[in-house]
């Protein structure tokens, strides 16, 4: 892949968002690097099942972060969301910078900050993307068994490393 350098903060526009699986060929203005983002969803719900996954992408100059690719199986994940630093789980992360891993959870789903209605969340594990000096945005799985993602967390921190770089293709 090519480095490309990061384009200045631009507005979150709704064709910027992308939900996986739900066209049967997947597409960007963008091309090879949103196949690739498609294609390491893809293998991230081999390696481990997840009821939701998304991948938010962050703004430092807004503090904001918004799910630029996400699959889910829930008519309750937020697809407009745009959380802060202080908001949920991914806020954490995003704000400290360290991997957030609930093994079982017990709270309410809507705490995690990308869910409009209630979901028998287990288990949610958030990992920071970064990019050289700066973070660029999570990754954020989440399952309904409880422990789900202990047994793979180096195979899933493998794969948010690739995406933090074809994140920055897309960008």
């Amino acid at each position: 892949f090519k480095k490309i350098q990061a384009k200045s903060s631009k507005p979150v526009q709704q064709t910027d968002r992308h939900w996986l699986f739900a066209e049967p060929k997947l597409s960007d203005v963008r091309g090879e690097g949103f196949e690739a983002l498609s294609e390491s969803f893809l293998l991230l719900k081999r390696m481990t099942p997840y009821h939701s996954a998304a991948l938010f992408e962050y703004d430092a100059e807004t503090r904001l972060a918004y799910p630029r690719i996400y699959s889910t199986a829930s008519d309750g994940f937020r697809k407009d969301a745009l959380l802060s630093v202080s908001d949920g789980v991914v806020g954490y992360c995003l704000s400290s910078g360290k991997v957030v891993h609930y093994a079982d959870f017990n709270g309410d789903a809507r705490l995690l900050g990308y869910y409009s209605s209630p979901e028998e969340i287990r288990s949610v594990i958030a990992m920071p993307l970064d990019r050289t000096d700066r973070r660029i945005g999570a990754l954020v799985l989440d399952s309904k068994s409880p422990d789900a993602f202990s047994p793979k967390t180096e195979e899933i921190r493998h794969v948010a490393n690739l995406l933090s770089e074809l994140l920055v293709r897309v960008q």
